[in-house]
């Protein structure tokens, strides 16, 4: 048997297995802003030891997003979503303003070498002029929201030619050559999300 696992790259920075909430996080986001660095080459660990973490970061909410939205019926795994758009995002958010921060203010900046680090820097430099403490709150509330609106619609189905389908599934009939079946089917899915409007409102 083919074995399918996809092995994890090394850590350097952060434990190889861990565990993703906020106690485990706060040491070393306090670490990472507290680090002196005192040359180039230190500047350029420090990117690594933050890139490190902040891709780990994204791989745990890609992984609760995609189980989420695998099985949107699911409370446990709605609720270990909502933990991280809730918990550990909102508190997340502002530190890492505060990294950017700590970076761009970095004496050695101008020493790094302009080709592989130029678009990095000006992403690094947008992203401070638009950081706003009051988007926190609003995006965490946006994920909920979505988070409420596909486990409404995740659960919905139609009946096309006499066959139950998801409404993703259903989509594919108004790509369909024929302009019957098109119509067929955007109204049938139409009228399905129409009996949970409330909901969806």
């Amino acid at each position: 048997m083919i074995d399918l696992t996809i092995p994890k790259k090394k850590r350097n920075y952060i434990p190889q297995q861990l565990e993703i909430k906020w106690e485990t996080l706060e040491p070393l986001l306090n670490e990472l802003l507290s680090r002196e660095i005192f040359s180039v080459q230190e500047l350029e660990q420090w990117l690594k030891d933050k890139s490190e973490l902040e891709a780990a970061l994204e791989e745990d909410f890609a992984w609760r997003y995609i189980k989420m939205s695998c099985d949107t019926t699911n409370e446990d795994l709605v609720k270990d979503f909502q933990y991280f758009a809730t918990e550990i995002e909102p508190k997340i958010s502002p530190v890492a303003n505060r990294l950017n921060q700590k970076f761009n203010d970095s004496p050695f900046i101008d020493e790094l070498d302009h080709d592989k680090y130029f678009v990095f820097i000006r992403a690094i430099k947008k992203a401070i002029e638009l950081y706003r403490d009051e988007n926190v709150a609003l995006l965490t509330n946006l994920q909920v929201a979505q988070q409420k609106y596909q486990s409404i619609t995740g659960s919905m189905s139609v009946i096309i030619n006499e066959q139950e389908y998801t409404l993703e599934q259903a989509a594919n009939f108004v790509k369909d050559i024929s302009r019957e079946v098109r119509q067929q089917a955007w109204e049938t899915i139409q009228q399905r999300r129409l009996l949970d409007k409330d909901q969806l409102n």
